[in-house]
């Protein structure tokens, strides 16, 4: 689908909602352009060590019940996702020829949220909008 589309689709998804998009690699220029229709927009660079935060911010707002996620897609990468100990830390990723959008959406959102610890969100009510952006 042409960037354009793309773009159309993330603006009219997230509208005037606070979001976190990767701004890895060529990222940066992709955030920035969207910054210019959806101020709210913040980009996040992926390293090892954000990647780590990111991944353990997630499974702490799981364990605590602060976000609920629909059967399917999400949980199917959540079961499949996985974590290697090294001298450095924690390496989190996709299996081999797995991807990991739909675990790196949610931890986005946990990271992004105003009140760690207070907020219960449903992503079953977003993911529909989440989903279609990720075709």
């Amino acid at each position: 689908m042409p960037w354009e589309e793309t773009e159309r689709r993330i603006v009219e998804a997230t509208g005037s909602t606070r979001a976190l998009i990767d701004s890895t690699g060529v990222g940066d220029p992709i955030v920035e352009r969207l910054q210019k229709r959806l101020p709210s927009v913040e980009g996040q660079k992926f390293t090892p060590a954000s990647k780590q935060q990111l991944m353990e911010g997630l499974a702490v707002a799981i364990q605590f019940r602060e976000l609920c996620l629909p059967e399917g897609p999400i949980t199917a990468e959540l079961l499949a996702f996985e974590y290697h100990y090294s001298r450095t830390g924690v390496r989190y990723a996709a299996a081999e020829g797995s991807h990991d959008d739909c675990v790196d959406a949610p931890a986005l959102a946990v990271r992004r949220r105003t009140r760690p610890g207070t907020t219960v969100w449903d992503l079953a009510d977003a993911w529909g909008p989440m989903e279609e952006l990720l075709k």
